[in-house]
């Protein structure tokens, strides 16, 4: 099953990067991992992933493997994920379903940070889980090194979540003042030490901590075509930007988050208002289910407290979903971004996938009856086809 499972993610991996035509972005980084001193010269885009694609030179290892090899990585850590925070579905579903996911072979076939900041994050969700459990000092080393690995990788990281870490570094129950101290000190150095330095080496060379002025508001104003992009990073802009971006990225079948399809119309046909249907559904259900829990189980607070000690993968998944998108969306309002697509909001997918299968296992937990989890089912057979579809279209097309 994992051979078959491995042999179908190669194939589907060949046929996107066959086909890919590299970004402006790619290419850098291609060029910048050429040397040690390329790929730590101060620039616009952090070193962690030069550096990584330098390591696969210096090796001999395929340049267009290492997404791949990082992308087995991803489905190794899901699979962890699924099977301590899912104990009422089989922990392959989860990294089966994320495997024919049409998006990851969209976006890995490009150069681009999004693939090491995946992997390295799921890692912080796995760790902070456990320092939830047990806050120990190795937990909390752990956690910052790795939030250190994925902070020098991609510097919207660092916004996205220092915020939650922080946030449960302090609010720790039962932990000592001390201790709550020693924990935060110890994160703050490790963590937050080495982008802090790349990022001191940014201002120093360029005047700006991420190598541009991201708050030039003039440098939005660009000429004839590429005008869009300037027109199209306020907030409401960024707000139906990201809608629309999940939108074709998990139900439509026709189309991928595009800068392209972004800006366009988009007509929805029949079988996305069906696949759109049956997700406010499932959200529904899972809204109605949470509801009736609370009214057994006394206040918010109380079974908020219950769950992080019972589920705290599941929790945190909501967290780290949610946390992304509004960091994504307030950075690109106030920030001299581009016009939000799939590549800015990969990273959050999987989170959103584990809390819907969180959600659905709940579900499954509360209700005693098999009828409760068809929508579910339905659900899960839709967002099969229309990622089937894509990738099988694309194979079609490169051969």
């Amino acid at each position: 099953m994992v051979s078959l499972i491995a042999i179908l993610i190669s194939r589907f991996y060949e046929s996107f990067v066959e086909s890919a035509t590299l970004s402006p972005q790619s290419k850098e980084m291609v060029a910048r991992s050429q040397s040690l001193n390329s790929a730590m010269r101060p620039d616009v885009w952090p070193p962690g992933y030069p550096l990584l694609l330098l390591v696969a030179r210096k090796i001999h290892y395929p340049l267009e493997n290492v997404n791949l090899l990082l992308f087995y990585l991803t489905l190794v850590f899901i699979f962890v994920i699924s099977q301590k925070g899912l104990s009422s579905i089989s922990p392959i579903w989860l990294p089966l379903f994320y495997s024919i996911c049409a998006f990851n072979y969209y976006n890995l076939a490009q150069f681009t940070s999004e693939s090491i900041a995946i992997p390295l994050s799921l890692l912080v969700l796995l760790f902070l889980a456990a320092y939830l459990r047990r806050k120990s000092f190795l937990t909390i080393l752990a956690l910052s090194l790795c939030c250190s690995l994925l902070f020098v990788s991609r510097y919207q990281s660092l916004l996205w979540l220092s915020p939650i870490i922080v946030l449960h570094l302090v609010l720790t129950a039962g932990a000592k003042r001390k201790t709550i101290l020693l924990h935060m000190l110890c994160f703050i150095t490790i963590a937050l030490g080495p982008v802090s330095i790349i990022l001191q080496r940014n201002y120093q060379a360029t005047g700006y901590l991420t190598g541009m002025d991201r708050l030039d508001w003039a440098a939005r104003e660009l000429p004839g075509s590429v005008g869009y992009y300037a027109a199209s990073t306020g907030f409401q802009d960024n707000v139906l930007l990201t809608l629309k971006t999940l939108f074709l990225d998990f139900i439509s079948p026709f189309q991928y988050a595009t800068h392209e399809a972004n800006r366009s119309l988009h007509p929805i046909s029949g079988l996305e208002i069906a696949g759109t249907i049956l997700l406010v559904l499932a959200m529904g259900m899972i809204a109605m289910t949470m509801a009736g829990y609370l009214k057994r189980h006394g206040s918010l607070i109380n079974v908020f407290r219950t769950g992080y000690d019972a589920a705290p993968l599941a929790f945190l998944a909501v967290e780290f979903f949610l946390g992304y998108i509004l960091v994504t969306i307030l950075v690109w309002t106030i920030v001299n971004n581009d016009p939000i697509y799939t590549r800015f909001l990969y990273p959050s997918y999987i989170y959103l996938i584990i809390s819907m299968f969180s959600g659905y296992a709940f579900v499954k937990t509360e209700k005693t009856s098999s009828a409760s989890r068809f929508l579910f089912i339905g659900l899960f057979l839709y967002l099969i086809f229309v990622n089937l579809y894509k990738v099988t279209q694309m194979a079609i097309l490169s051969n």
